[in-house]
């Protein structure tokens, strides 16, 4: 199977693909998230085969470019674009975001490595708006059904928060660019992670894959179906937060306080309902989570955030191996929160921090 068309600039034509291995689901339980600092950081550039141009990714500059081999030349990117928050009512105020990037993900069904002319470059900002997904979406970690899908770059240069807990360069954190969309059948999603040393609890303990599946690399991703929400997931049954790692078992997780903390109860999430796969460049999480107390509307109002976790092979224990966490959106509260936990009012523990965007 291959991926094409993850052009960096509109009006581009789409990029060489690249070889994807599906893996396989699980199913199991797990924990989650934290905060801290945003940084920035710009990209590089690459050069192209016989096929393919270069390939330049910029901060606020632009990026590189390079010549292909016998059928296409370079391409360069532009700079960042970050986002912001909106006031909310009682309940959430304005807040950090990211920004909307280049990108487009897709694939064909086909052996061939020939890229596809159609894919779309568009982009898209997931807290502005999410778009309606069209077609049928086979749940496989290849990402050839986000063809048409507008894209979005998440990184330690367009961030609301960076949680550094192994003070690492911020040249290690991960690059992912995602693409979202909605439908009746629920919240569909397929990010691909350039990383360079893909590390999961699972890899490193099966034992833990389960509790602890947040220490390793993963994607979190949180929504809710309207925008009734009022801190806790655990008594907010139409939120959703999600772990899926980059090989193993994912969970769901439900916030509560408890002894003066605030933790989460794990729950296994259907295998049906996420696919991972192992790129050459690092890996993909394919996702169609069913809408939680029931579908939105088009033009209704949902919640949303995400976070990626990062994880290095160095480390003594699996509670040493996350070496930090990028958080997409951090919006404020007013009044308390129902946080309660050292790391301060963050996406798991309080759902009004997700950012509040339209359904298309």
């Amino acid at each position: 199977m291959t991926l094409s068309c993850m052009s960096v600039i509109a009006g581009f034509a789409c990029a060489p693909v690249r070889t994807i291995t599906p893996g396989a689901g699980g199913s199991g339980a797990g924990g989650m998230g934290g905060s801290g600092l945003g940084g920035d950081n710009a990209g590089g550039s690459g050069a192209g085969g016989d096929n393919s141009g270069g390939v330049g990714t910029g901060g606020d500059s632009a990026g590189g470019s390079g010549s292909g081999g016998d059928n296409s030349g370079g391409s360069s990117a532009g700079g960042d674009n970050a986002g912001g928050g909106g006031a909310g009512g009682d309940n959430s105020g304005g807040g950090g975001a990211g920004g909307t990037y280049t990108g487009g993900a897709g694939g064909d069904s086909s052996p061939s490595d020939a890229p596809i002319g159609s894919c779309s470059t568009a982009t898209a900002n997931p807290c502005t708006s999410v778009p309606k997904f069209t077609g049928t979406q086979t749940v496989d970690g290849k990402g050839d059904d986000f063809c048409q899908v507008p894209s979005f770059q998440f990184d330690v240069t367009n961030n609301a928060k960076i949680n550094n807990y192994n003070n690492v360069p911020l040249s290690q954190f991960e690059t992912v660019i995602g693409q979202v969309a909605w439908s009746s059948a629920g919240f569909s999603a397929f990010f691909d992670v350039k990383d360079a040393s893909v590390q999961t609890v699972n890899m490193a303990d099966p034992s833990q894959a389960i509790s602890k599946t947040y220490e390793g690399d993963s994607i979190e991703i949180m929504i809710s179906s309207n925008n009734n929400v009022t801190g806790l997931t655990g008594t907010d049954n139409n939120t959703l937060h999600v772990i899926i790692p980059a090989n193993g078992p994912a969970i769901s997780t439900k916030a509560s306080n408890s002894g003066g903390a605030s933790s989460g109860t794990p729950t296994a999430l259907p295998s049906s309902q996420y696919a991972q796969a192992t790129t050459d460049t690092g890996y993909a999480i394919e996702v169609q989570l069913p809408w939680p107390g029931g579908a939105p509307s088009a033009g209704s109002q949902i919640r949303f955030d995400l976070s990626l976790n990062s994880a290095d092979k160095i480390f003594g224990t699996v509670d040493d191996m996350r070496d930090g966490q990028l958080l997409y959106y951090v919006g404020t509260v007013n009044g308390a929160t129902t946080c309660q936990s050292n790391e301060g009012t963050v996406p798991f523990c309080d759902d009004r921090t997700w950012c509040t965007t339209s359904v298309q």
